[in-house]
């Protein structure tokens, strides 16, 4: 399907050079628009290290030399994981962190590399233990813990050291997950009605996030790294009745107030980016991962994106927003991109699924080599092994994956 009439791509003739554009960040300076978003791999071992394998497949990623380039989400608490095979950030791990990391720099030295930090909650696979601070969610289905205070303060203290191991070990940013069902972002819904200092009123439920920015920013000033980002990919819009962008626990017609309230303080907390996505893959997969046949789905994100950009800079907020959701626009990504930051809407082009299929995707498109990019066909094979709990990579052009899918029953 075209999404682009074939005259105005050849009329635009400026795109490679506003997606290779360096961009400034404060003081920071981002090599290009392209960013790897943080893709789940699934492929640590069980106490949460880095094995040879996944440390190659972040060599090829670096390759590709995008502006920012995430490592993917990584739990702070071993007990509590999305997946068997999901990396730990913690004081055992701080080691291969680092080494990672300068085995990145000398590959690409001009990319920022940003760990996200999360812990999963509900969405943790079969056979992991499963929590909530909602406790709706819990008396639906008992198999789910609910967290009291206490445990949700020692979670936050595992944050913390994780925040603080994270910047020893040399990364240049932090993502406080804040989307797809996982734990953080359960804070921020309407329907987190539950007594006491971390749910009810919108202070309560933010306060998660903020004793983590918080915190997060200090510990960065006081190692030194006054250059830091800082900030969150959040789900503005959850599409399901009390989340998040809606107005109340019982809603479920679509109003961002209170999450561009919580984006505006996360900006006042310390945060210089903001990166935008929506749904929950687990129960919503075509809001958060868009089909090509549908790009109602991928203009829904754009929407959302230029929302938050618009809002936040009305409030004279400019921090770097992120988009998502550009996988399936296929060869015409890269004018489409161009054109939604030439017009204001978003200033960085996040890509999730395309990481998978073809690390090298910047390096490729910049150099003028956009015939040789391998180009996501969204067969969603890289999801089902992620369900399966299985290693996840591209089945289409990684030789390694391209048997690795379980018979499904």
């Amino acid at each position: 399907m075209n999404y682009l009439p074939q005259y105005l791509i050849e009329m635009n003739q400026n795109t490679i050079a506003t997606l290779a554009a360096p961009f400034q960040i404060g003081g920071i300076t981002v090599a290009n628009r392209l960013v790897a978003q943080p893709m789940e791999r699934s492929g640590g071992t069980e106490s949460g290290e880095l094995t040879p394998a996944l440390v190659d497949e972040y060599a090829a990623l670096a390759a590709g030399h995008w502006g920012v380039l995430h490592l993917e989400a990584m739990t702070v608490m071993p007990a509590y994981k999305s997946r068997k095979g999901q990396l730990v950030v913690s004081e055992a791990t701080r080691g291969s962190v680092a080494a990672l990391l300068g085995k990145l720099r000398a590959i690409a030295p001009e990319t920022m590399y940003v760990v996200q930090l999360t812990v999963p909650g509900v969405v943790a696979g079969d056979g992991l233990p499963k929590a909530t601070v909602i406790p709706a969610i819990s008396e639906a289905d008992p198999a789910v813990k609910l967290l009291t205070d206490s445990e949700i303060d020692e979670i936050i203290l595992s944050f913390k050291r994780a925040i603080d191991v994270a910047i020893e070990a040399g990364v240049d940013g932090i993502d406080i997950k804040a989307c797809h069902g996982y734990l953080g972002v359960e804070f921020l819904r309407p329907q987190n009605t539950r007594k006491g200092k971390y749910g009810g009123s919108f202070e309560n439920r933010t306060r998660f996030f903020r004793e983590l920015a918080v915190h997060a920013r200090q510990a960065a000033r006081s190692a030194g790294k006054e250059q830091f980002l800082l900030g969150s990919r959040v789900s503005v819009s959850e599409c399901i009745v009390g989340g998040v962008g809606t107005a109340g626990p019982g809603e479920y017609i679509e109003d961002l107030a209170e999450v561009k309230r919580f984006t505006e303080m996360l900006c006042d907390w310390g945060a210089n980016f903001v990166n935008v996505t929506a749904g929950i893959p687990a129960t919503q997969p075509e809001v958060t991962r868009p089909a090509k046949d549908v790009p109602w789905g991928i203009y829904n994100h754009f929407r959302l994106t230029k929302a938050i950009k618009d809002h936040l800079a009305e409030g004279g907020k400019h921090p770097a927003v992120i988009g998502s959701a550009y996988t399936m626009l296929g060869r015409e990504l890269p004018h489409i991109a161009a054109k939604n930051i030439a017009s204001g809407a978003v200033d960085l082009i996040g890509l999730g699924r395309q990481v998978l299929a073809d690390p090298e995707y910047p390096a490729k498109l910049l150099a003028g080599k956009g015939d040789e990019i391998h180009r996501c066909t969204g067969c969603g094979s890289c999801s089902q092994l992620l369900r399966q709990q299985k290693h996840v990579g591209c089945t289409v052009y990684n030789e390694s994956f391209k048997n690795a899918l379980k018979p499904q029953v």
